[in-house]
């Protein structure tokens, strides 16, 4: 992703492509997870969907209820 269009995790990386962000999430709380996942929406979707035009992917990123498993969805989807 280009500067203007990175991924700010909360207190933690910015983040400029999937791998990036499953290094992010590796290093991250679970404070920070929920932070991006709670009732307001899924940050991690829609900045997939939006800047990475995935979006097909993040509908899955939606349904990864913990950072684990959106670590190993990410790992399977890039290979």
């Amino acid at each position: 992703a280009p500067a203007d269009k990175c991924f700010w995790v909360r207190n933690g990386p910015v983040v400029r492509d999937l791998a990036g962000l499953m290094e992010a999430l590796r290093g991250t709380s679970d404070w920070q997870f929920d932070y991006h996942t709670g009732p307001r929406g899924n940050d991690f979707a829609a900045w997939i969907s939006e800047v990475l035009e995935e979006p097909v992917f993040a509908k899955k990123v939606i349904k990864a209820e913990t950072r684990e498993k959106l670590i190993s969805l990410i790992a399977a989807y890039i290979g």
